[in-house]
């Protein structure tokens, strides 16, 4: 499954194109087993459940790659970040503050994706799997700053 010559994003994308995978990304590259967990939305300003817990992985390895870098380990000042299904352009649009993209490239930034056999989960919506059972990962790859999707739309704040 491995090739040490490939980058993080490209051995990914291999897997990803086979569309028996789905992935997981995560500032932590010690987890051995993931437990369901409550997932939220925020909605009109309020946090809101979103759905029974679960483990959430997507088939893009781009959105993977995305959550396994934008966080607080990475980006200790702070950052807004997301991304969304655009349903009319089939494809994922992300975005993020300067700020966040800015200590990414700054600092040695690096997150893990994890892989998972598509099986174990089923669709939700859009480009999301859910599990509400313990997952155990197959493997897991660790991806940089140079593995992030290249289209990020810069914003001032999130959601605007």
């Amino acid at each position: 499954m491995e090739n040490k010559n490939k980058k993080g994003r490209d051995l990914l994308l291999e897997l990803e194109r086979t569309g028996q995978y789905v992935f997981h990304g995560s500032e932590d590259g010690e987890i051995e087993v993931f437990e369901p967990r409550q997932a939220f939305n925020f909605i009109g300003g309020k946090k809101v459940e979103d759905d029974k817990p679960g483990v959430h992985a997507t088939p893009v390895v781009a959105v993977a790659i995305f959550m396994a870098l934008f966080n607080g380990k990475n980006c200790p000042r702070g950052f807004s970040s997301s991304f969304v299904w655009d349903k009319n352009k089939h494809k994922v649009i992300f975005s993020a503050t300067k700020q966040g993209i800015d200590q990414l490239k700054m600092g040695d930034a690096s997150g893990y994706v994890y892989i998972f056999d598509k099986g174990l989960f089923q669709w939700r919506k859009h480009i999301e799997y859910i599990s509400y059972n313990v997952a155990k990962p197959i493997k897991k790859i660790k991806v940089d700053f140079s593995d992030l999707p290249e289209d990020i739309k810069i914003i001032s704040d999130f959601g605007k």
